[in-house]
């Protein structure tokens, strides 16, 4: 599917159940990255690239990668921080 696709597909499942969440949990059922709700948020509902990932990073339908996903992102900071630190 493109991105177009699935950006249409997310609108109808939105449109039919009324609610957004209700949308991410289909594109994720049907095997859509977390990056392609993201792109959906963003088509669809019209948010910003952050707001969007704010969305979908909150939402029910990707509530059990939240954890790792924080944990990742605290890793890349520190890391980065720590690559800045060292060039001082």
């Amino acid at each position: 599917m493109t991105t177009d696709e699935i950006a249409r597909h997310a609108g109808e499942v939105f449109e039919t159940a009324g609610s957004w969440d209700e949308a991410l949990k289909v594109l994720r059922a049907d095997g859509h990255s977390k990056v392609e709700a993201v792109r959906a948020t963003v088509d669809v509902l019209g948010q910003s690239l952050a707001d969007a990932k704010v969305t979908v990073h909150n939402s029910a339908a990707w509530a059990d990668r939240r954890l790792a996903d924080d944990d990742f992102h605290d890793g890349l900071e520190h890391a980065a921080e720590s690559e800045q630190a060292s060039r001082r």
